[in-house]
Protein backbone atom coordinates (compact mmCIF):
# COMPACT_ATOMS: atom_id res chain seq x y z
CA UNK A 1 0.00 0.00 0.00
CA UNK A 2 1.11 3.46 -0.65
CA UNK A 3 1.73 5.96 2.20
CA UNK A 4 -1.30 8.11 1.35
CA UNK A 5 -3.73 5.21 1.65
CA UNK A 6 -2.17 4.11 4.96
CA UNK A 7 -2.61 7.64 6.41
CA UNK A 8 -6.17 7.82 5.12
CA UNK A 9 -7.12 4.51 6.79
CA UNK A 10 -5.39 5.57 10.03
CA UNK A 11 -7.25 8.93 10.13
CA UNK A 12 -10.56 7.23 9.32
CA UNK A 13 -10.04 4.76 12.19
CA UNK A 14 -9.24 7.63 14.60
CA UNK A 15 -12.33 9.54 13.45
CA UNK A 16 -14.50 6.45 13.93
CA UNK A 17 -13.08 5.95 17.43
CA UNK A 18 -13.85 9.57 18.34
CA UNK A 19 -17.38 9.38 16.94
CA UNK A 20 -18.10 6.10 18.72
CA UNK A 21 -16.70 7.49 22.00
CA UNK A 22 -18.92 10.56 21.72
CA UNK A 23 -21.92 8.38 20.92
CA UNK A 24 -21.33 6.15 23.98
CA UNK A 25 -20.84 9.20 26.19
CA UNK A 26 -24.07 10.70 24.97
CA UNK A 27 -25.99 7.45 25.46
CA UNK A 28 -24.64 6.38 28.84
CA UNK A 29 -23.43 9.50 30.65
CA UNK A 30 -26.06 11.54 32.53
CA UNK A 31 -24.62 14.68 34.13
CA UNK A 32 -27.83 15.32 36.09
CA UNK A 33 -29.02 18.87 36.49
CA UNK A 34 -26.65 21.50 35.24
CA UNK A 35 -26.18 24.79 37.06
CA UNK A 36 -28.02 26.80 34.41
CA UNK A 37 -31.19 24.75 34.92
CA UNK A 38 -30.89 25.01 38.71
CA UNK A 39 -30.46 28.76 38.57
CA UNK A 40 -33.46 28.97 36.30
CA UNK A 41 -35.62 26.87 38.61
CA UNK A 42 -34.52 29.00 41.57
CA UNK A 43 -35.71 32.11 39.73
CA UNK A 44 -39.12 30.62 39.01
CA UNK A 45 -39.84 29.34 42.52
CA UNK A 46 -42.84 31.03 44.14
CA UNK A 47 -42.56 32.55 47.59
CA UNK A 48 -44.67 31.18 50.44
CA UNK A 49 -46.99 34.19 50.55
CA UNK A 50 -47.55 34.00 46.77
CA UNK A 51 -48.29 30.27 47.02
CA UNK A 52 -50.76 30.95 49.83
CA UNK A 53 -52.53 33.67 47.80
CA UNK A 54 -52.81 31.32 44.80
CA UNK A 55 -54.23 28.62 47.09
CA UNK A 56 -56.81 31.06 48.48
CA UNK A 57 -57.76 32.19 44.97
CA UNK A 58 -58.29 28.54 44.00
CA UNK A 59 -60.89 28.34 46.75
CA UNK A 60 -62.67 31.25 45.01
CA UNK A 61 -63.08 29.01 41.92
CA UNK A 62 -60.80 31.22 39.78
CA UNK A 63 -58.35 28.43 38.82
CA UNK A 64 -55.20 30.59 39.03
CA UNK A 65 -52.00 29.49 37.27
CA UNK A 66 -48.59 31.11 37.75
CA UNK A 67 -47.65 32.10 34.22
CA UNK A 68 -44.29 33.89 34.30
CA UNK A 69 -42.12 36.65 35.68
CA UNK A 70 -42.89 40.34 35.41
CA UNK A 71 -40.84 43.44 36.19
CA UNK A 72 -42.49 46.76 37.04
CA UNK A 73 -40.74 50.11 37.18
CA UNK A 74 -40.85 51.42 40.72
CA UNK A 75 -40.95 47.99 42.35
CA UNK A 76 -37.63 46.57 43.52
CA UNK A 77 -38.54 42.87 43.30
CA UNK A 78 -39.56 40.81 40.27
CA UNK A 79 -43.17 39.70 40.30
CA UNK A 80 -45.19 36.75 39.09
CA UNK A 81 -48.03 36.85 36.61
CA UNK A 82 -50.96 34.79 37.84
CA UNK A 83 -53.45 34.04 35.07
CA UNK A 84 -57.11 33.06 35.32
CA UNK A 85 -60.43 33.65 33.58
CA UNK A 86 -58.65 35.11 30.51
CA UNK A 87 -57.08 37.80 32.69
CA UNK A 88 -54.15 38.11 35.09
CA UNK A 89 -52.87 39.75 38.22
CA UNK A 90 -49.28 40.60 39.09
CA UNK A 91 -47.96 39.55 42.49
CA UNK A 92 -44.77 41.01 43.99
CA UNK A 93 -43.42 39.36 47.14
CA UNK A 94 -41.13 41.33 49.47
CA UNK A 95 -38.93 40.12 52.33
CA UNK A 96 -40.74 42.43 54.80
CA UNK A 97 -44.07 44.25 55.06
CA UNK A 98 -42.60 47.74 55.57
CA UNK A 99 -40.82 47.60 52.22
CA UNK A 100 -43.94 46.20 50.52
CA UNK A 101 -46.20 48.93 51.93
CA UNK A 102 -43.69 51.70 51.17
CA UNK A 103 -43.23 50.67 47.54
CA UNK A 104 -46.96 50.00 47.08
CA UNK A 105 -47.79 53.52 48.28
CA UNK A 106 -45.32 55.05 45.80
CA UNK A 107 -46.53 52.72 43.05
CA UNK A 108 -50.17 53.72 43.71
CA UNK A 109 -49.28 57.42 43.33
CA UNK A 110 -48.23 56.67 39.75
CA UNK A 111 -51.83 55.66 38.97
CA UNK A 112 -53.50 58.39 41.04
CA UNK A 113 -54.33 60.61 38.05
CA UNK A 114 -54.37 58.03 35.30
CA UNK A 115 -57.11 58.72 32.80
CA UNK A 116 -58.05 62.15 34.26
CA UNK A 117 -58.01 63.68 30.77
CA UNK A 118 -59.48 60.62 29.07
CA UNK A 119 -63.19 59.93 28.46
CA UNK A 120 -62.60 56.48 30.03
CA UNK A 121 -61.84 56.63 33.74
CA UNK A 122 -58.94 54.16 33.98
CA UNK A 123 -58.75 54.71 37.74
CA UNK A 124 -61.72 52.36 38.15
CA UNK A 125 -59.69 49.62 36.44
CA UNK A 126 -56.55 49.91 38.61
CA UNK A 127 -56.56 47.76 41.74
CA UNK A 128 -53.55 47.70 44.07
CA UNK A 129 -53.63 45.62 47.24
CA UNK A 130 -51.03 45.11 49.95
CA UNK A 131 -51.24 41.90 51.94
CA UNK A 132 -48.42 41.63 54.48
CA UNK A 133 -45.37 41.12 52.20
CA UNK A 134 -47.30 41.05 48.89
CA UNK A 135 -48.20 43.79 46.46
CA UNK A 136 -51.00 42.64 44.17
CA UNK A 137 -51.67 44.66 41.01
CA UNK A 138 -54.72 44.14 38.80
CA UNK A 139 -55.74 46.37 35.93
CA UNK A 140 -59.17 45.24 34.87
CA UNK A 141 -62.83 45.21 35.75
CA UNK A 142 -63.80 41.55 36.16
CA UNK A 143 -66.08 41.53 39.21
CA UNK A 144 -65.10 37.94 40.17
CA UNK A 145 -61.40 38.86 40.24
CA UNK A 146 -61.93 42.12 42.13
CA UNK A 147 -64.16 40.34 44.66
CA UNK A 148 -61.63 37.53 45.17
CA UNK A 149 -58.81 40.05 45.65
CA UNK A 150 -60.84 42.05 48.17
CA UNK A 151 -61.74 38.86 50.05
CA UNK A 152 -58.28 37.23 49.96
CA UNK A 153 -55.88 40.15 50.20
CA UNK A 154 -55.26 42.92 52.66
CA UNK A 155 -55.38 46.68 52.28
CA UNK A 156 -56.76 48.06 49.03
CA UNK A 157 -54.81 51.22 48.23
CA UNK A 158 -57.53 52.67 45.99
CA UNK A 159 -60.09 52.25 48.81
CA UNK A 160 -57.69 53.89 51.27
CA UNK A 161 -57.26 56.86 48.89
CA UNK A 162 -61.06 57.25 48.61
CA UNK A 163 -61.49 57.56 52.41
Amino acid sequence: MNAFLKKFILYAAIADALILSALFLKLFYDPGEVSIAMASSEQTRLGLATEQLISELKESQLEPVSSGKVLRKGLSVPGRMVAFKGDNIQVFEYPDRQKAYSEASEFAKKYEHIGDSSPHNWKKDVHIHVDDTLIIFYMGKEIEIIGALEKNSGLSLEKQAES
